[in-house]
């Protein structure tokens, strides 16, 4: 566990763990995921408590941040790395790949209470799409700034320039590095020139393109050959920079861990209002792999939900025959206010969670699939869940290993963010943790 007491009270010992902070808990997990299924024993925690994680060489903080003003996400950045600097290494901060909530804001705290001499940091995430070139980020060749994501209402993003969305919230000074240099031998030129002198009062951040996962593995190969003890290097990314971090440091070189299977029935959560979430659930029913029910709400004048249907009966009845149950989400009514759409999408994930703990209490769940940052954290929150001993991931974004803490302790569960895959997503995840299905639902 991460304690004070591990350590002589200079800094954390050598079997200290890596410390990994990110600012929801579907990034804990994608980007845990990555160092797990390469043989790194991993542990995300729920909330930002971690003195109920167990033993293990990597330890990843959901600090919850995303949903904060800037300056309180901050401050919490700050104070998590400052108390556990004794005891962990922190090595990575997770940002959004698309750049939602305050990434300039939390790396500029974790980079100076962590004492960094340079941060590099790339949202790029080229297995799902997202790259950036020329500073610019984009979504399957879309920019950032005219996609669905970049739009969201709880978070929008109205730039797809990495730098300009960084500048927002971070007073530490960025540098660009560009293909070419990544490309070329002029990357080394540019980690020396963005390392500064040594005693720098401030660490700088190296802005970086990156199109491919080779990219990502040459700019992580060329930052630990410049790393000085002194001053060590911070990433800062979503997980596609996690995973090559994780192949340039992990022991074995390719994933070792086998994923895990699940006894049906399988339940899938997600209050996600992603379209792509919908058509992925619109595939386990055409397939006939899970039974799809909704749970609906009615948005009213004020903005807030009003549950209008949801058939408990028939769920139950579906979970007691062992069939497993997609359970999701739907919303119709007036558009509220950015402020009460966050007040009301809390408040449907909360609902949503309290309805699958009463579930898994009255019937036995083989797995669990959540779909969303905000639902994973709330029906992980209403099973008492300390967090999740990870296995790895059945491929980039879904990541898959054991409930730590509740009733449901040791249940396999797989996380996948609502905007990451494409449509038969969840139909190869369900394959992987189920590969000998009985046969269709009844």
């Amino acid at each position: 566990m991460i304690r004070a007491g591990d350590t002589d009270g200079h800094g954390p010992d050598q079997h200290a763990p890596t410390l990994l902070i990110a600012d929801d808990l579907t990034g804990a997990l994608d980007c845990a995921a990555a160092f797990a299924g390469r043989g790194v024993s991993s542990f995300v925690s729920v909330g930002r408590d971690i003195a109920r994680a167990p033993r293990v060489e990597l330890v990843s903080v959901n600090l919850d941040t995303r949903r904060l003003p800037a300056r309180e996400a901050a401050a919490v950045v700050a104070r998590t790395v400052a108390g556990a600097r004794s005891a962990a290494r922190l090595r990575y901060v997770k940002i959004d790949s698309t750049l939602r909530g305050h990434p300039g804001a939390e790396i500029g705290a974790a980079a100076e209470a962590s004492g960094a001499g340079l941060v590099i940091v790339t949202p790029a995430f080229p297995a799902t799409g997202r790259t950036v070139d020329d500073g610019r980020l984009s979504v399957h060749g879309v920019p950032l700034a005219e996609t669905e994501v970049g739009r969201d209402t709880l978070s929008p993003v109205a730039t797809s320039l990495v730098s300009e969305v960084l500048r927002r919230d971070c007073p530490l000074p960025l540098r660009a590095c560009s293909l070419r240099e990544i490309r070329s031998g002029r990357l080394r030129a540019a980690l020396a020139a963005a390392m500064g002198p040594a005693g720098a009062q401030a660490p700088s951040l190296l802005v970086c393109d990156a199109a491919t996962d080779a990219d990502l593995d040459r700019l992580v190969a060329g930052a630990l050959q410049w790393e000085r003890p002194a001053a060590p290097i911070l990433f800062a990314g979503s997980a596609g920079l996690a995973s090559a971090l994780a192949r340039a440091t992990s022991r074995g070189g390719a994933p070792v861990a086998e994923t895990p299977t699940a006894a049906p029935p399988v339940l899938l959560v997600s209050a996600s209002q992603r379209a792509l979430a919908g058509r992925q659930f619109a595939q386990l029913a055409e397939r006939r792999l899970a039974e799809v029910h909704a749970l609906r709400f009615r948005i009213d004048g004020s903005g807030q939900a009003i549950r209008t249907h949801f058939d408990r009966q028939a769920v139950s009845g579906a979970l007691a025959a062992r069939r497993s149950v997609a359970l999701r989400t739907d919303t119709e009514g007036g558009a509220p206010s950015p402020a009460e759409t966050r007040t009301t999408a809390d408040a449907i994930s909360r609902e949503l969670a309290a309805i699958v703990a009463g579930l898994a209490a009255e019937h036995p769940i083989g797995g669990l699939v959540l779909v969303g940052g905000d639902t994973a954290r709330a029906v992980l929150s209403a099973i008492e869940a300390a967090g999740i001993v990870l296995a790895g991931e059945v491929e980039p974004g879904t990541p898959v290993g054991a409930i730590a803490g509740g009733p449901l302790d040791g249940i396999t569960i797989a996380t996948k963010a609502g905007a990451f895959g494409d449509d038969d997503t969840l139909v190869r995840l369900f394959h992987r943790l189920d590969p000998h299905p009985e046969g269709p639902p009844a």
